[in-house]
């Protein structure tokens, strides 16, 4: 009982000694090295192997010719066969079985701890302390690394007890003697410590290269920018610790949060000027920024604090920029209410995340612009035939659910040829875009614009009733009759001057092929009666009884 309460007591000092000089926890977590496999495991261990054998055969040299006056052969023996038969054990049987049950471990270091202690006894006296303390050292080495402090702790302790039980009567009165017994275990602890402390760094380092990876992964096959964005919130999320942080993105001169939290809570997307604030200096200055206290170091900075979100002021932050090529696309920042929260290992982690985000992101930009294009017609920019009347169906099928009307203007450059026979195809191109142009200027921006075909255009207003739509068609085709429009010499020519025809829905028909016959039909009628003409005329909308 009381061999078991002094080793108990024993361990528990030793790992008291270890955290209140080291000022670390006792955290029994292995984290990612412990995801080694058998044969890494094997190979880690492979030295202290090679040396155990090692030390078994010095053990039985003296044996092979042994003299006379030796009486320690048979147990020198028995001690090498065993110990070689364990060793192969070790090797080939436990370390893959401690892979499935990791209690194991606890087993494996309870005898080696048994086995170095016993080393003293079966060495000769001259190789017994450095043959131990080698042996004992190399066991914590690997045991550190692959099971962590508490197992390791336990064999350092299991070693020192045993080795007090049968060397103890030997070390004497001389504390010379007890100075060179404490050495093998103080060693054993620091290196643990040290250990320890290397495989909390490197289980840091792989986790944020998971991290990296896993973000990487996962926004690869996004091709829109929302989408990555959506998808860099989550791995934020999950990977980063922070009281607050925001993804924001460069539109039109200004900082969109498109994701912003803080405190717990999301908050809905807002804009930012750049000037004066901490996201326009790592904007403008195209490079990171750290500050574990922001109130001071801001002002040195000449930045004043902006709260955004929760009234609680951060005092650490971190912000990087998303760029690709030279050109800022936004940033990721993330905040936190205490001071010296992150370190550069965390910004570090941070400027990868927003490298792989850039680099993604631009990619969603450039295929959003390709597809884009795709839809448009390339010498007026406006959407082409296909996707217009793509466009068209959805917005009639809303209309139709909602009960809200959605028109049609029908458009056509009245006499077009003469332009392309008289002054040139390029003068042609001109008066289309012109005409286009002008109709831009009296729409929405909601409101869309689609070539039909040739000189004939399409225009859909959304949520607009018959008489606002013949306004719109009046102001385009007086627009027109005042435009200033030159030849390629630079020569005044007429201006042109449209005919078109308009229809309503669901008022007057409720589908989208009676919708673009109505209105083509119509703007026949408005060429008939002699082109530069908008057809119905503005007496027949204050006719149709349109219901609220």
């Amino acid at each position: 009982m009381g061999f078991k309460f002094n080793c108990i007591l024993l361990y528990n000092i030793l790992k008291r000694v270890a955290f209140n000089f080291y000022g670390t926890k006792m955290n029994k977590r292995t984290g990612l090295l412990a995801r080694l496999t058998v044969d890494e495991q094997r190979l880690l261990t492979l030295p202290p192997m090679l040396a155990a054998i090692i030390v078994v055969l010095m053990m039985l040299q003296p044996c092979v010719s042994p003299d006379p006056e030796r009486t320690d052969c048979s147990l020198r023996m028995s001690f090498g066969v065993v110990g070689l038969l364990y060793i192969l054990l070790l090797f080939y049987g436990m370390l893959p079985l401690a892979q499935r049950y990791p209690w194991v471990h606890w087993i494996i270091v309870l005898l080696n701890g048994a086995g170095t202690a016993f080393l003293p006894i079966v060495v000769d006296d001259e190789w017994a302390y450095p043959v131990s303390f080698i042996a004992i050292i190399s066991m914590v080495i690997v045991s550190a690394l692959l099971t962590g402090r508490g197992p390791t702790y336990l064999l350092i302790s299991t070693n020192t007890a045993l080795s007090y039980i049968w060397l103890g009567a030997s070390l004497g009165v001389d504390w010379l003697n007890w100075v060179g017994f404490a050495s093998a275990p103080v060693m054993a602890v620091v290196v643990t410590e040290t250990i320890m402390r290397l495989r909390t760094v490197i289980n840091k380092q792989l986790g944020r290269l998971e991290t990296i990876n896993s973000i990487a992964h996962r926004i690869a096959g996004s091709i829109e920018p929302e989408q990555v964005v959506s998808i860099i919130n989550t791995a934020i999320r999950d990977h980063l610790v922070a009281d607050s942080y925001f993804i924001g993105l460069l539109r039109d001169g200004k900082l969109r949060l498109d994701v912003f939290y803080d405190g717990g809570e999301f908050f809905p997307p807002i804009e930012l000027p750049l000037d004066g604030s901490l996201s326009g200096w790592v904007i403008t200055h195209r490079q990171s920024l750290m500050m574990s206290d922001v109130p001071n170091e801001s002002k040195n900075l000449g930045i004043p604090v902006q709260l955004v979100g929760k009234s609680q002021q951060s005092l650490s932050w971190m912000g990087t920029p998303m760029e690709v090529g030279g050109n800022i696309l936004g940033i990721i920042a993330m905040a936190s209410y205490k001071k010296d929260a992150f370190d550069r290992a965390d910004l570090e982690l941070l400027e990868s995340v927003a490298q792989q985000s850039a680099l993604v992101i631009d990619n969603a930009y450039h295929h959003a612009e390709v597809e884009d294009q795709s839809h448009r017609d390339s010498l007026t920019q406006v959407y082409n035939h296909g996707y217009f009347l793509t466009l068209l169906n959805e917005f009639v099928a809303y209309a139709k659910t909602n009960n809200t009307p959605i028109s049609l203007i029908m458009l056509d450059i009245d006499y077009f040829k003469r332009y392309n026979d008289n002054y040139g195809h390029l003068v042609g191109d001109k008066v289309l875009i012109q005409v286009v142009e002008t109709i831009r200027q009296n729409i929405r921006s909601t409101d869309m614009i689609g070539r039909w075909g040739g000189e004939e255009f399409a225009i859909m207003l959304l949520e607009a009733q018959g008489p606002q739509v013949y306004q719109v068609a009046e102001r385009i085709r007086q627009t027109l009759s005042i435009i200033r429009l030159t030849n390629q010499e630079e020569q005044v020519i007429p201006a042109p001057t449209v005919s078109q025809g308009i229809a309503v829905c669901p008022y007057e028909v409720d589908d989208v092929q009676a919708l673009v016959h109505l209105a083509d039909q119509r703007l026949y009628v408005a060429k008939g009666r002699g082109r530069n003409q908008v057809e119905p005329e503005e007496c027949h909308w204050s006719r149709l009884i349109v219901p609220e």
